[in-house]
């Protein structure tokens, strides 16, 4: 089913490179936190923290804004929060990460949304939650991947670096689902439901 359907497929795509560059940061995140802003965890929690407010953030304006915005539109916005990790990177700055991480929580939401009202509309109801159990396995692995790619690496390359290998990640996955996913702004037909309805 997931073969066949060129929108979940390519969501699929997309979520997996993200995983990859989920796995880079969840290793290097501390690294960076340590090496380049001089923190503890005091300063992680802080960080983490701002995330999460730019998640809720982002929740109440895709509730007040996202009926605006076709959900292809959505899932691309992922390409923002490459943006803001690099700036992260680059500067180096506490204040600089709280603000760009505060800000990633946004686009992040937005894309959140969009992946999961495309799968709901173009995923039939009998294969739904298998499709979300596979794309959340898949997701699972690819983390697993980035994880063990960036602690073979960790040792030889900068953690600026190797977050920066993350940005770019994002921002290919965002630019990716963007592009294939442009012309998609209707769900798929559900024969099934209009034949019962008759």
């Amino acid at each position: 089913m997931v073969r066949q359907s060129r929108v979940v497929s390519v969501l699929f795509l997309v979520m997996a490179l993200a995983g990859i560059g989920e796995g880079f940061f969840n290793v290097m995140f501390v690294i960076f936190i340590r090496k380049n802003l001089s923190g503890g965890a005091l300063e992680f929690g802080w960080l983490t923290s701002a995330q999460a407010v730019g998640g809720l953030i982002g929740g109440l304006l895709i509730g007040w804004i996202g009926h605006r915005i076709l959900p292809n539109r959505l899932t691309g916005m992922r390409v923002f929060n490459g943006f803001l990790i690099l700036i992260m990177v680059s500067l180096s700055s506490l204040p600089v990460a709280l603000g760009a991480l505060l800000l990633a929580g946004i686009p992040l939401v937005c894309a959140s949304v969009g992946l999961d009202t495309l799968l709901q509309r173009y995923v039939e109801d009998r294969y739904r939650g298998r499709v979300f159990g596979a794309l959340w396995t898949t997701i699972s692995i690819f983390i697993l991947l980035g994880q063990g790619t960036s602690s073979l690496l960790g040792d030889r390359l900068s953690p600026v670096l190797l977050l920066s290998v993350k940005a770019v990640i994002d921002i290919t996955a965002g630019v990716l689902a963007f592009v294939l996913l442009y012309n998609v702004n209707a769900p798929r037909p559900d024969l099934s439901r209009d034949q019962s309805a008759r």
